[in-house]
């Protein structure tokens, strides 16, 4: 069994790899690109996370209707900022909007300064996509913040307070973000409760090391993206294990099938949302959200249930 993979291309070449080795295999954290679903889905591989028109369709009518027809994107230059540009421009042409400023912020890069100056503060454009990720997106919010361009348009952009060591930053607050788990518990779900006060003891207890990045004992949080995508794929493969009765290998076959029919509604296992998995592409779909930062807050502004998600393509596994 495989699971892992942070970045686009590397979740695409462990997907490749699948099929050689005769092993099942799970994207867990980030592996946002579409062409894990669209281009190069195979039998062994699964991906429970949605990605791509499945949540950005439905968020960006919204955003339209909220903040203006202009907008603009800036995005890291491989697969994943690639394919959120082109679902991005894809989404507003179909509710009459334009992607009227694309800039592309080369991989690795670390003076975004230049890049970020090309983001017109005339009034142009509406809303801004930072579809940055990584150490880029703290590094360009605050390169942004000394333009002055926060206030001056629509902030749309992904990842939660985990993504800023466990507090948002003033520059980011009346910004816009989607994702599959709010930052912190969600009032009135006693499961969402439960999973929260479980990992925060896991992570003030039994791992304890790892809370540096994540802001240390008292700004730590389960996450809205990377860390609930990653619990929530664990607790998949779980579940398929179980169904399965998995024992090793020679179970892959099984465990393929299991996973192929996972549709478990919210509960203790899943808090945030509803998971479901497409026998055709082998890609999933979770209860998404749309929120607005509120200083330390989220306010949720819509609900997508994962059975109204799109699929992606026409991609079959085989």
């Amino acid at each position: 069994m495989l699971v892992g993979g942070i970045f686009s291309p590397e979740c695409v070449g462990v997907q490749n790899l699948a099929p050689k080795l005769g092993v099942a295999y799970m994207s867990s954290s980030g592996c946002a690109s579409e062409t894990f679903s669209t281009q190069s889905c195979n039998k062994y591989s699964f991906r429970l996370s949605p990605a791509g028109k499945q949540v950005t369709e439905a968020t960006t009518a919204v955003e339209v209707q909220m903040f203006g027809k202009q907008w603009g994107i800036i995005y890291p230059d491989y697969a994943l900022g690639q394919s959120t540009m082109q679902n991005t421009d894809a989404a507003l042409k179909k509710v009459g909007g334009t992607l009227a400023v694309k800039i592309a912020v080369p991989l690795g890069e670390t003076n975004v300064t230049p890049y970020v100056t090309k983001i017109p503060t005339d009034g142009s454009i509406k809303a801004l996509v930072v579809s940055m990720t990584g150490t880029d997106l703290p590094r360009t919010i605050q390169v942004m913040q000394q333009f002055g361009i926060p206030g001056k348009m629509q902030l749309i952009t992904a990842l939660g307070k985990e993504q800023y060591g466990g507090v948002y930053p003033a520059a980011v607050n009346g910004s816009i973000i989607a994702a599959t788990h709010t930052s912190d518990p969600q009032p009135g779900n006693q499961f969402d409760q439960a999973y929260d006060q479980a990992f925060l003891a896991m992570a003030k207890g039994k791992d304890a090391q790892f809370l540096g990045p994540l802001g240390g004992p008292d700004h730590v949080t389960p996450g809205t993206t990377n860390g609930y995508t990653a619990y929530s794929t664990m607790t998949a493969l779980k579940l398929a294990m179980r169904a399965a009765n998995f024992t090793g290998k020679a179970d892959t076959a099984k465990l393929i099938t299991a996973l192929e029919n996972l549709n478990v509604k919210q509960g203790a296992d899943f808090p945030a949302g509803d998971v479901i998995m497409n026998k055709a592409d082998h890609q999933g779909r979770q209860t998404a959200y749309l929120m607005k930062i509120n200083g330390q807050q989220e306010n949720v502004l819509q609900t997508i249930p994962a059975a109204q998600e799109p699929l992606i393509g026409n991609c079959q596994v085989k």
